[in-house]
This record gives structure tokens, sequence and C-alpha cells, in this order.
């Protein structure tokens, strides 16, 4: 079995436990909120499974999914800083050069070979999933409750376990 499908294999395991985490999380909603839910589920589902497909099979195609999400992260700061009546230029400004340099080794980071990209996708999908299902469950502290709201210290931890458990896995 090749790098890439173990590493698959890993990933679709833990949809699995995010899709039974899901069910006994959603049982506790109301019917609207609940197919809310699973409807951003199974499009994160979709979507994370696009661009694990875009990296394996096509990195020609993941390279510009790459560009195109540097130019929506730009166009959504410019749209920002316009909403705001062009106020806090120092601020907007300091973005821009972030927003920048980063993007510069977002896209560095596209031109690595598919199984660099792929391992490193796998742990922040999985990071990010896991720490919304550990969040639901048991998340309690808010972490940074101006900026987002709903994350929790507890999601974090969650997230941060299962990806490092994974990550040793590779090991």
């Amino acid at each position: 079995m090749s790098f890439i499908q173990t590493v698959y294999g890993l990933l679709l395991f833990y949809f699995l436990i995010g899709f039974l985490s899901f069910y006994f999380i959603n049982r506790k909603k109301d019917k609207d909120a609940a197919r809310k839910s699973w409807v951003k589920t199974l499009i994160y589902f979709f979507i994370i499974n696009i661009v694990a497909g875009s990296i394996v099979f096509f990195p020609l195609v993941f390279r510009c999914i790459s560009i195109l999400i540097i130019i929506v992260g730009f166009y959504e700061l410019f749209t920002l800083y316009q909403k705001s009546g062009y106020r806090l230029s120092r601020i907007f400004y300091s973005s821009v050069i972030i927003l920048g340099v980063f993007s510069v080794f977002f896209f560095a980071y596209s031109g690595l070979n598919k199984e660099q990209i792929f391992f490193t996708f796998a742990l922040v999908s999985i990071f990010d999933s896991f720490s919304q299902i550990t969040g639901e469950l048991f998340g309690k502290i808010r972490l940074l409750p101006h900026i987002s709201p709903n994350k929790t210290v507890e999601g974090f931890i969650g997230g941060a376990i299962i990806t490092l458990l994974l990550s040793l896995i590779h090991i």
C-alpha cells in the first residue's frame, strides 16, 4: 500500500469517526439545525475529497486552486477595507503585507511533491474537523470570543491531540 493510500485510508477513517460524532451531536439539536449541520458536513466531505484528488492526481489543478485561494484572500481583504469606509489604513496595509508573505509561501508549498502536500492537507483537515467535533461535544471555554465566538479551548486541544496521533502514526 502506498503512502498516499495509507494517509487517505486514515483520512476516511477519521471521517467515519466524524460522521458518527456528528450523529450524536445532531441528536441534541432541533431538526433544522441538525439538517444544516449534516449539509455542512457533507459539503466539507466533498470539498476535502475534491482537493485531495487534485493534489494526488492533478497537481497542476491544485496549483491553480492555490492561486484562486490567494486571489480570493486578497479580494476579501480589499472588500473588508472598502466596507470599513477605507478606515484603519495601517491595519489594512499591514494585512496586505502579511497576506502577501503567506501567499508566497503557500504558492511555494503548492509546488512540493504530492506526498508532502497531501500529508499536510490531511493533518489540517483532521485538525479542523476534530476541533469542531470536540468543541461541540465538550467545549465550554471560549478561545477568542471577539474573533471567533464558537471556537473553544477544548475544541483546540481535541483537534490538536487527534492530529498529533495521526502524525505519529505516519512516523
